[in-house]
């Protein structure tokens, strides 16, 4: 009975969606030219700085690109962090806190199991 309003409904979304990525795509430059200002202020800085510039997310999983100023890579190696060089330095320290991540959730899972199987 509703099948039509549906129907159109549909179009509608798609139609948003279209209008969405198409304004999203155009103020790119905008947010490209913001972030490399916000970069370049924080670059220069005696205080630790890292950001995340850019990510790809894809079936072989998520890709992130850093940008970082060089009181973080020394803050990163007094805190014990090592590298051939600034980038691995940095590479390390993200593998390090995306397997804290997941060690958390998993124990934060286990215990919600262990909750549901108290209840059962």
């Amino acid at each position: 009975m509703f099948n039509w309003y549906r129907k159109w409904r549909l179009k509608q979304l798609l139609k948003l969606q279209s209008e969405l990525a198409a304004e999203n795509e155009a103020n790119k430059p905008q947010l490209q030219r913001v972030m490399s200002e916000e970069s370049d202020k924080f670059r220069d800085s005696k205080e630790p700085w890292v950001t995340i510039i850019g990510d790809t997310i894809s079936e072989e999983g998520i890709q992130l690109a850093l940008d970082w100023n060089d009181a973080f890579v020394k803050y990163l190696k007094t805190q014990g962090v090592t590298g051939a060089d600034d980038t691995q330095v940095v590479q390390h320290w993200l593998a390090m806190i995306s397997r804290q991540a997941a060690d958390k959730l998993s124990e934060n899972y286990e215990q919600i199991e262990n909750k549901v199987n108290e209840y059962q």
